[in-house]
């Protein structure tokens, strides 16, 4: 079987839908070994080989366009057109004139829900593509049965037409104990001795803003030493976040690295004390994960699929509750029982995430939709 997977990279620094999209293609080139994958990809062929180590059952193929519509929607749909697969997955929804029989991966419906929290180009794009997408596709994937309710209550998909592919943890994420390495990255990112992390891109569905005011609160009341580190892309709408930042006072008690390159994230969580997720919106929630991987307490909202993803292995709460977060981050950074109970129970439910079992999952889609084609 040949299998087409659309592989759009915005830019060098990849975001968690684009690591997700690696690892989940680099354990599919192990899992259909007797398949040929064809990537499309708007990066340097070379530097995508290189990055799946030449694959012997890997194609590149380089699709050039300014924008990511025309990418998508214009220039990828004659290159599938020319390769002809037997299935095309799209991990970001689908081209409406894909000539192959499509899977779309859509991650979430977080733009219904949370308008607000997107630019009005951003809504536009969504709002149009998206539920033509979920139509023109033989199988809509999603990442949380979250996720599969939302399809099926606003984009009216039909529940057979749905299939639910949790996301893995990559093997590296995990409890990091080496001084050196410790050391290493906590001189390269100027790390504070003790500090509260969140990851992720800054943008209003991440409710940064909030984190903030938490933890200003906490800095107010209470003898709370921990500073708070912000790891992370500056996204769209962020800039309230960094007016806060100037104009509240707790600057200097907020450490903000930036984008963290890829090797070092397990180091950045495993030296953090907790780790603070308040997003508004998932279709899944990868960092948290990634987090409990590495062996540290997660405070975590209670909202969308967060609570189905998580479990009890997290400390849930009302990402809209100021108040109630700040609580949250108190009692776990204060209760050395409760912490212990949290990195406990988060190691024992990131055993339930693996990109193998992904693979082979998006491998019986692909098969699936093949053998309706025959």
């Amino acid at each position: 079987m040949k299998i087409g997977i659309g592989f759009y990279m915005g830019g060098v620094e990849r975001d968690g839908i684009g690591w997700s999209i690696t690892h989940l293609v680099q354990h599919l080139l192990r899992a259909g070994s007797s398949h040929t994958f064809v990537l499309f990809t708007n990066l340097p062929v070379e530097a995508i080989r290189t990055e799946f180590q030449d694959a012997p059952n890997l194609k590149v193929v380089a699709v050039r366009a300014q924008r990511y519509t025309v990418w998508e929607q214009i220039a990828l749909p004659r290159a599938i057109k020319a390769e002809r697969p037997d299935v095309f997955h799209s991990p970001l929804g689908l081209p409406l004139l894909c000539s192959a029989p499509g899977i779309a991966t859509i991650h979430d419906l977080c733009f219904l829900t949370h308008p607000e929290t997107f630019t009005s180009r951003m809504r536009l794009y969504f709002r149009v593509f998206l539920p033509l997408a979920a139509r023109k596709a033989r199988i809509v994937a999603t990442d949380s049965l979250a996720s599969k309710k939302t399809l099926m209550e606003l984009l009216r998909v039909p529940e057979g037409k749905i299939r639910v592919v949790p996301n893995g943890i990559a093997e590296d994420f995990k409890p990091v104990r080496d001084p050196d390495a410790i050391a290493r990255v906590r001189e390269k990112y100027r790390l504070p001795e003790r500090f509260i992390l969140y990851v992720g891109t800054i943008e209003p569905r991440k409710n940064v803003l909030r984190l903030l005011q938490a933890c200003q609160r906490l800095w107010k009341s209470d003898r709370v030493e921990e500073k708070l580190v912000i790891v992370g892309k500056r996204g769209w709408l962020s800039q309230h976040v960094f007016e806060f930042l100037e104009t509240s006072g707790v600057k200097d008690r907020v450490v903000y690295p930036g984008y963290v390159a890829r090797q070092d994230l397990p180091v950045v969580y495993s030296a953090s004390t907790a780790f603070i997720y308040p997003s508004l919106c998932e279709g899944f929630g990868l960092p948290p994960l990634e987090a409990m991987a590495c062996g540290v307490p997660v405070v975590a909202s209670n909202t969308s699929s967060l609570p189905e993803i998580l479990g009890s292995a997290a400390y849930l709460v009302d990402p809209l509750d100021v108040d109630g977060l700040a609580g949250a981050i108190r009692q776990v950074l204060t209760d050395g029982r409760l912490q212990a109970m949290l990195r406990e129970r988060g190691l024992e439910r990131t055993s339930l995430y693996h990109w193998d079992t992904a693979a082979r999952r998006v491998m019986g889609v692909y098969e699936e939709v093949a053998g309706r084609r025959r």
